[in-house]
Order: C-alpha cells, then sequence, then structure tokens
C-alpha cells in the first residue's frame, strides 16, 4: 500500500498492472475487470483473472496498449 500510495504521490503512470493471485491483488485495488480493457501479451488466456490493473489517476485511460521491457520477454 505505501508503495502505491508513493506512485499516486510522484504522477507516476496511471495504470499499474500485475500478473498475481486473484485473491491476493484485489485487496490493493487490482481488477481483472480493469485489465480487460487493455491490450496486453499478459491479457487473456492463460492467464484469465490472474492479470490485473488499477487506476492510480482518476483520468487513466480506459483502454490502452502496454509495453513490457524485454526482460518480461
Amino acid at each position: 500500500r505505501g508503495g502505491l500510495t508513493q506512485r499516486r504521490a510522484r504522477g507516476e503512470p496511471p495504470v499499474l498492472c500485475v500478473l498475481g493471485h486473484m485473491d491476493y491483488y484485489p485487496r490493493f485495488g487490482f481488477s481483472a475487470a480493469r485489465a480487460r480493457d487493455l491490450s496486453s501479451p499478459y491479457s487473456g488466456d492463460p492467464f484469465g483473472d490472474a492479470f490485473m490493473a488499477m487506476n492510480l489517476k482518476d483520468d487513466a485511460p480506459r483502454e490502452a496498449t502496454l509495453r513490457f521491457p524485454k526482460a518480461f520477454s
């Protein structure tokens, strides 16, 4: 929670995504429903609801294409 608060305060990018456990990350505000509007190599099968996102700003775009560093390839 502290890290998310710091990111918001610094004006970090408006959407933050994770690939993680569906019972853990939603308690911090992550949602699989929010991630469904995002185009990413991690969206959809086989990851399903494990790919989640949250808005760090109220004016975050609803749809976006996410890019990841090469280390994630």
